[in-house]
């Protein structure tokens, strides 16, 4: 049961971190920003113009209608400590560029004599490791920084201006999108390694047996890299069936459970339904996978039901998801037409 982070020996967390530091302060702000906001239909040259503030509140209904200014007060203790995380994360980072910058300051002037202590002391990240690089550094610090102020501005004026929130978002979509692509390069490099690794230990028997379980949310269920990578480094023919998302498992223990849950439901299956014919496989394996057991036969019952009651059916990417993999699950590994190496959701040059 040891855990194992490959991608924590690298500057994963912090590209993560940053990646979702805008996504992060909306969820701070959301919930004051609702379709109904006591709003500030007035700019400020209203306010100093010794007009009552009161007299330009109004109530506007939907968010993409708020203009001015938006007054609450409950906001403000979650964005102090929002803030404060990010302060964290700015400082540990703006100290170790400093960090750096002073090391090869004094290696050019040979102040620095032992190369093992200078290779050392030199590069060290807020998690201890290696640097990013000098682009990345500045992404972040820019980033980080311009967070900072607009919540500071927030606080000190009691008021979150939608104008700048909005403009703060815009301007650093280019970071952002330089964060996730850093966060995930590394997150891709260590892992796959790491899997290939214990594929070699195990061998191929061993790792044809393998059964994954993905804790997951249901944000990222349908996709996500971790799903991602095993689908391509499994064995083909055990992808549908090997592969296992659920938001149940929190820890080891809860993990075997729900192994030795989905395991018992494909043995139980065989001595109940058998699997000898196609229909005997699909329930089955029903019965262990995340298709309901009856979905093979509520289909046409439904598109039967719903055309005598003069409804069209539509063939949509439910049941047309469901038809594929109701039929994939029932089908012997030699008998499954090949996939392709790449997820068909990418396009390459």
């Amino acid at each position: 049961q040891t855990k194992v982070s490959p991608a924590l020996q690298t500057n994963y967390e912090l590209y993560k971190t940053c990646g979702h530091l805008l996504m992060g302060l909306g969820v701070e702000l959301g919930p004051y920003l609702s379709n109904s906001t006591l709003c500030y239909a007035g700019c400020d040259d209203d306010m100093e113009d010794g007009k009552d503030e009161g007299s330009d509140l109004e109530l506007i209904s939907g968010l993409n209608q708020v203009i001015g200014r938006v007054k609450v007060a409950p906001w403000e203790s979650s964005l102090n400590e929002y803030l404060k995380g990010v302060k964290m994360y700015h400082q540990a980072l703006v100290s170790a560029v400093e960090v750096e910058a002073v090391a090869e300051d004094m290696a050019q002037f040979n102040l620095v004599s032992d190369e093992d202590e200078k290779k050392e002391d030199k590069h060290q990240s807020p998690h201890g490791l290696g640097l990013p690089t000098l682009e990345m550094q500045e992404t972040m610090i820019a980033m980080m920084t311009s967070v900072i102020e607009f919540c500071e501005a927030c606080l000190d004026n009691s008021l979150i201006d939608m104008a700048q929130w909005e403009r703060l978002n815009r301007e650093n979509f280019p970071r952002i999108k330089k964060c996730m692509q850093a966060a995930v390069k590394d997150q891709a490099d260590a892992c796959v390694r790491q899997l290939i690794e214990w594929r070699e230990m195990m061998g191929p028997q061993e790792w044809r047996e393998l059964y994954v379980i993905i804790p997951t949310v249901w944000a990222v269920d349908a996709e996500n890299p971790r799903k991602t990578m095993m689908r391509q480094l499994m064995d083909e023919d055990r992808v549908d069936s090997h592969i296992l998302l659920s938001e149940y498992p929190r820890n080891h223990g809860e993990a075997r459970t729900l192994l030795g849950r989905v395991a018992g439901d494909r043995a139980i299956g065989r001595f109940v339904f058998g699997d000898d014919t196609k229909e005997q496989k699909i329930k089955t394996m029903g019965l262990s996978s995340e298709v309901d057991v009856v979905q093979d036969d509520a289909l046409p019952a439904i598109w039967d039901a719903l055309e005598r009651n003069g409804c069209p059916v539509r063939q949509n990417r439910s049941s047309a998801s469901c038809q594929h993999r109701l039929t994939v699950l029932s089908q012997d590994g030699s008998q499954r037409s090949s996939r392709s190496d790449r997820p068909s959701f990418c396009s390459h040059a």
